[in-house]
This record gives structure tokens, sequence and C-alpha cells, in this order.
């Protein structure tokens, strides 16, 4: 059994690798669950929750060419375009899709 938050053991690629911190982001704003909660109080609909979210956005991120910035080479149109999709993450001070709230950074450690 793993123990820490969330987001943190997202973020270990010795867990999995290559989530990142857009990706773990994003999977758990889909999957309405904080980054901060701890892994032990996840319950199993909630596991379920997150694993389907994890599927739709690696997916998304797959067919949209991820997020970062820069093309892999010349004429490149695909890369960087999931970052338009992102809904929370690199969105700080904006509304919320879901709620109209602000979206509020919080740095997250273990």
């Amino acid at each position: 059994s793993r123990h820490g938050r969330l987001k943190t053991t997202l973020l270990d690629q010795k867990f999995i690798a290559g989530i990142g911190n857009c990706y773990s982001t994003e999977i758990c704003f889909h999957a309405g669950i904080l980054p901060t909660k701890d892994i032990d109080d996840i319950s199993e609909t909630e596991r379920v929750r997150f694993y389907h979210s994890m599927q739709v956005i690696l997916l998304e991120a797959i067919k949209y060419g991820g997020y970062l910035e820069n093309p892999f080479f010349k004429g490149d149109t695909l890369t960087g375009s999931f970052y338009e999709l992102c809904q929370v993450y690199d969105r700080e001070g904006e509304k919320c899709q879901r709620c109209g709230s602000t979206i509020v950074m919080e740095l997250i450690s273990s």
C-alpha cells in the first residue's frame, strides 16, 4: 500500500513514469479528487473514477499533441494543442469552467 498525497505519488517516477505536473493536475481535476488527498483515504469509487480520468486525459493529450510549447519539427501544427484544453493547469487566476470560482495554485510537497 502506498502512502502520501495523490499528486506527490503521481509525480514520483518510480511509481508511474511520464505523468508530470500538467497531466497529474488535469487528471485530478477531471476525477474531482483533490490532489492533496492522502492515497489511503481514496475510496474504491474514487479509484475507479481516477483510473477512468487517467485514460481520458492521457488519450486526449496524445490526440492533441501534448502540452509542450515548441513544435518537434518544421510545420508541426499538432504539438502543444492539448495545452488549450487544460482546465486548471497554468490557469491560476482564471475562472473555473466547472464552478466559476477563481483557480488558485497550491504548492504540494510530500
